[in-house]
């Protein structure tokens, strides 16, 4: 049976969960059953996606059985990115899929703040000098009224011990919001959707490499430290808390955090910190009652959820659900608060689970434009013989009364064409400019992990004499040669897009920029007029007319007025015509309203990786102009591969003639073709190829050739030397990009050839100045720079620079892979006397 209805969609994003489907064997639904026989809640707190303890988290959520919750203060925008080319906040998109992709694993639950993570930081100073104080006690605060934990655990302790200064401040802050939680002069505009919330306890999860005598401690009676061992096996998940902590933080695929699992004793320690004194030294939350008895009609509850699993039937799941049905009705007549809500849902994802049920929205494609129609496949399945009835299927105030009681094992098909709603697919989170913190004003979207989903069906079923609203996201999905079926968030994107088709113009002359962008409509018969325009809102280039024929990419190309170009970034703007697409809710007629309007073009990036789910991001279509006076030497440059970064395209778009080549490529034959070769950022790290390749390379230097190694990290190398001489890789790094720059050998070509390098090359960096910088130099190496932290001593190993037979060998942790995207022009002038550096000798 299909039938096809119309609905008029007039609503933007709405639903406070991004509905799944429940797919759980049988011992998985008991182990559900038994957390919902708890009510317990313990929330982590640290700094950054890989800061959680996932091993604890496991333990939390499926032995102890309680609601256990990861606050990470940002979404790891600072960082850097093993798998791919993405920084900034595309990167912490990716980390925060990451930590979601986590939680699935161990059990836990993610939230967030509005913190931005500007990179690594030395001192909590520092990091309050980015973030202000009370923006992020205020956020930390929210996530504990919302939550409601017994027990607040961090990752680090409120000191320089933390090693990052982000992660002192995390301690820090958590502490403070211990209390400011419970205070109602703290934050008071919250309780118009909140309560205070005291947690019992706040503890520190120390560990032995903060504290070797942490055994002897506890051996000496020490009533402030918790120990356990959390690395014990789950029957019904059929693994170990290790082995599940492990496939939970490989997931953080962007950081190369795949893990071995461990399976025996793993001792956790956990230190007081404030709170109430510790009566069961081996258990996190001791004395605190975790069953449904803390509720004064909740003894009930209790005796019917010991009954079920008592008799629970592994072969016939669905014979638990007239006590569930029961259950429910119990939880119906407890005062409604939001861990009340929590374990409605949490009961419903179980009911769902025992009656095989499948409830599956799909979208003819995964991306459709606002005010575009769309089809979309209603699938019901019942796979279990109790009888349920499919009162309707609503979307927003849209209502189709189905009223037909589903058989069992028959898919129920309807089709529904619909118009997709205003408001555009994006993280909520980067909306609007940013600096330290992210601009959420919305109240109710603060601390959340993502959006809710584009479109949202919503079946009302009645089961017994009990009737759910069971939420299920709009998806697409796809059948893979190799990968068999994909599953796609549905994303809507703007009916009007434009893109550069670079987003960097670098000017090294007099002439006038020569910029190209492309832009389409799914409009019939619309003719915007196009422009690009500054950040002011001023016109530097001549008005051109999209012609639309719905669909078809139309390229432009602009050129830029003299003298309004140099270091500005530019947008597309759409200065003639706004439309509006409405469907008639009795004609099913499309109706295209046209207004005169001014506004900047959306363009759209997706972010598509096998562990993640596919990500649309729309953010205003902008390119950067920037002068730069430097010559652009004549030289054949190879650039190998590294984990991903964008300085081979930064340097082809300068002008160089660059060659990007795989480490699989690199013999003798082909490197002799380059005057110079760059390895990209953290090559060593992801490539064997490369290091069995090293001869090869210090072969090519000895003949002539200028070779430039980018950072790698000092741990999870596959080459312990990558220079001709002896050198070591440190952690050592320069993290304020303003910091002063220290010429130690002025006269040293690579300061002076082409280009003369001065201070003002070192304006305008971003995020920090370099990292892993070289330490116990071969006498053979110079360094001609030095850069200086606040309150600390001269680094002089951000690049250093040996001559070896008839070439040259250079490391170097400058962050040019930060720089040149950027449009750095001192990082330009400096990249090209590295390259130059054979031509001036």
């Amino acid at each position: 049976m299909a039938r096809i209805i119309f609905l008029l969609i007039v609503t933007a994003f709405c639903g406070r969960l991004y509905a799944q489907q429940i797919e759980w064997n049988s011992s998985r639904i008991l182990l559900e059953i038994e957390k919902l026989n708890t009510t317990g809640a313990v929330l982590y707190i640290a700094a950054h996606p890989d800061d959680e303890n996932t091993r604890l988290i496991t333990y939390l959520a499926n032995e102890k059985k309680v609601r256990a919750g990861y606050l990470s203060l940002t979404r790891g925008d600072g960082g850097q990115n093993l798998i791919g080319e993405e920084q900034g906040a595309y990167l912490g998109v990716i980390r925060t899929q990451e930590l979601l992709a986590a939680r699935k694993v161990d059990g836990g639950e993610q939230f967030f703040t509005r913190a931005v993570d500007f990179g690594y930081s030395k001192s909590a100073e520092e990091t309050f000098s980015k973030w202000p104080h009370d923006s992020l006690l205020v956020d930390v605060v929210w996530v504990i009224r919302n939550f409601r934990p017994d027990i607040i655990i961090t990752r680090f302790p409120p000191d320089e011990r933390a090693g990052h200064g982000q992660h002192t401040v995390s301690a820090m802050i958590a502490e403070e919001a211990f209390d400011a939680a419970a205070d109602p002069t703290k934050f008071p505009e919250q309780l118009k959707y909140v309560s205070v919330w005291q947690a019992k306890r706040i503890f520190w999860n120390n560990s032995l490499r903060w504290d070797e005598t942490l055994p002897e401690k506890i051996k000496n009676g020490d009533k402030n430290i918790v120990s356990f061992d959390d690395g014990g096996f789950n029957a019904l998940l059929g693994k170990s808390y290790g082995e599940i902590s492990a496939e939970s933080r490989t997931n953080h695929k962007s950081q190369g955090f795949g893990s071995t699992p461990l399976r025996g004793e793993q001792i956790e320690y956990l230190y007081l910190k404030k709170g109430d004194s510790i009566n069961d030294l081996h258990d996190v939350l001791g004395d605190i009652n975790t069953t449904w008895e803390r509720y004064r009609q909740g003894g009930e509850i209790k005796i019917e959820l010991d009954r079920m699993i008592q008799n629970y039937d592994m072969l016939h799941p669905e014979r638990s659900v007239d006590e569930l049905l029961k259950v429910y009705g119990l939880l119906e007549q407890l005062p409604s608060d939001q861990f009340i809500e929590f374990k409605k849902q949490q009961l419903q994802n179980i009911l769902v689970a025992c009656l095989g049920l499948w409830l599956e929205p799909v979208a003819e494609k995964d991306m459709v434009a606002q005010g575009d129609s769309l089809k979309i496949f209603s699938t019901a399945l019942k796979r279990s013989e109790y009888p349920i009835t499919l009162q309707s299927i609503d979307y927003f105030d849209n209502k189709y009364k189905v009223g037909e009681i589903l058989p069992s094992g028959i898919n129920q098909v309807d089709t529904f064409q619909i118009v997709a709603p205003v408001v555009v697919t994006s993280p909520y989170w980067l909306n609007g400019h940013y600096d330290g913190m992210f601009n959420i004003p919305e109240q109710l979207m603060r601390g959340k992990a993502e959006n809710d989903p584009a479109i949202q069906f919503v079946y009302h079923l009645k089961i017994g004499n009990s009737e759910f609203n069971i939420k299920r996201s709009v998806v697409y999905k796809e059948t893979d040669a190799v990968k068999g079926e994909i599953y796609k968030p549905l994303a809507i994107v703007p009916y009007i897009t434009g893109e550069f088709a670079s987003s960097l113009h670098l000017v090294t002359g007099t002439t006038s920029p020569i910029v190209k962008i492309s832009a389409e409509t799914t409009v019939k018969n619309f003719r915007p007029e196009l422009s690009l325009a500054n950040e002011s809102g001023q016109v530097v280039s001549n008005n051109q007319l999209l012609n639309s024929s719905s669909g078809q990419a139309q390229d432009f190309v602009f050129t830029v007025q003299p003298g309004k170009s140099v270091s500005e970034r530019l947008y597309i703007q759409s200065t003639r015509y706004d439309t509006i697409r409405v469907l008639d809710a009795e004609t099913y007629v499309e109706h295209i309203t046209i207004v005169p309007s001014h506004r900047t073009l959306n363009e759209i990036k997706q972010i598509n990786y096998d562990h993640i789910p596919l990500q649309t991001i729309t953010t205003p279509a902008h390119t950067d102009i920037v002068m730069i006076h430097s010559a652009i030497p004549a030289i054949k440059v190879a650039y190998i591969e590294g984990a991903g970064d964008l300085v081979d395209e930064s340097l082809h778009t300068f002008g160089l003639n660059i060659t990007t080549i795989k480490p699989e490529q690199v013999t003798a034959e082909e490197l002799k073709k380059y005057d110079a070769v760059v390895i990209g950022v953290r090559a060593y790290n992801v490539s064997k190829p490369l290091a069995d390749n090293q001869q090869i390379l210090m072969d090519y230097v000895k003949e002539g050739g200028v070779l430039i190694t980018q950072y790698s990290t000092n741990w999870d190398t596959y080459a312990d030397q990558v220079g001709p001489y002896k050198f070591k890789i440190g952690r050592g790094r320069v993290t304020d990009e303003n910091s002063p720059v220290d010429f130690l050998l002025p006269d040293h070509p690579v300061l002076n050839y082409p280009n003369k390098i001065t201070k003002e090359d070192f304006n305008g960096w971003i995020q920090e100045r370099g990292i892993y910088f070289a330490t116990d130099l071969a006498p053979e190496y110079m360094a001609p720079l030095a850069f200086t932290d606040p309150n600390e001593t001269a680094q002089n190993g951000s690049l250093i620079i040996a001559d070896y037979g008839a070439g040259a060998f250079m490391y170097t942790g400058i962050a040019f892979f930060r720089e040149l995207p950027a449009g750095v022009p001192g990082a330009y002038r400096l990249f090209v006397n590295l390259l130059s550096y054979k031509k001036a000798n």
